[in-house]
């Protein structure tokens, strides 16, 4: 049976020992950890890129980027341009379920 990740669903080692192609040990590719063990929920998968590295690290800057690239998108009616409409849903799901009102 092949091993998958169970939060992007990814195929865990298609190539080599060592091989770029595998999936890195304990995150995904958008940076987020693969599984949590406080027990908190991840966010969806896929985050936009930046946002995380190596499943410890929160770029803020990257993150109020995002914020803003959205906030042009809906408010300002610009339109989605070049955002990925996957990375987009999974990271205003991220915002909703952290904003506190």
């Amino acid at each position: 049976k092949v091993q998958t990740c169970s939060r992007c669903q990814t195929i865990m080692y298609p190539g080599p020992e060592n091989s770029p192609l595998n999936h890195k040990w304990s995150y995904c590719t958008d940076g987020v950890k693969q599984v949590s063990k406080s027990g908190k929920d991840l966010p969806p998968w896929p985050q936009p890129q930046g946002l995380f590295s190596e499943g410890c690290t929160f770029h803020l800057h990257a993150f109020l980027l995002a914020v803003q690239c959205i906030y042009k998108c809906i408010f300002i009616m610009q339109g989605p341009g070049e955002m990925d409409l996957l990375e987009t849903e999974a990271f205003v799901k991220l915002l909703a379920s952290r904003t506190e009102i």
